[in-house]
């Protein structure tokens, strides 16, 4: 079975990560827009809202421009997430607090993939491809997935 997304044109990729124990990178978001060949990024990466103001320095709010190819890169890792394999862990519950979601789609259409704990057990929940892709968009925006996940 294929998406939308695996049969047309992507122009807009979301990731979104929010970690409920963390303090730095407790929000972390990637966003791609694509405007013919021009892809701008937006990222940001939020601490945890606390009393005190000693994590400010870790936020980032930025916006940049992206080489197409790099952009065919992330929208290839993309397509290969199946909704089949999604859904077959559907039954597990969030174990640590995090949630990541994956959302992408054409001008006025989209799919979205809303994951809790995506590294944990990921080979049982068939998430290697989610993964893979969300690995991807990181490595991107110049980000270590082992900080995140």
């Amino acid at each position: 079975m294929s998406t939308y997304g695996q049969e047309h044109n992507i122009y807009h990729i979301k990731f979104d990560y929010y970690h409920a124990m963390r303090i730095p990178n407790h929000h972390v978001s990637v966003e791609f827009l694509r405007y013919g060949d021009s892809i701008s990024v937006h990222l940001l990466s939020e601490p945890m809202k606390a009393l005190d103001n000693k994590w400010n320095h870790t936020k980032i709010d930025t916006t940049f421009n992206l080489d197409k190819s790099d952009f065919d890169k992330i929208v290839a890792a993309v397509k290969q997430v199946n909704c089949v394999d999604i859904t077959s862990g559907m039954d597990v519950m969030g174990l640590d607090g995090s949630t990541c979601e994956l959302i992408y789609g054409g001008v006025s259409t989209g799919v979205s993939y809303k994951v809790p704990s995506p590294d944990s057990d990921t080979e049982k929940r068939n998430l290697n491809d989610f993964m893979f892709a969300c690995k991807a968009i990181l490595h991107t925006v110049e980000f270590d997935p082992k900080e995140i996940f």
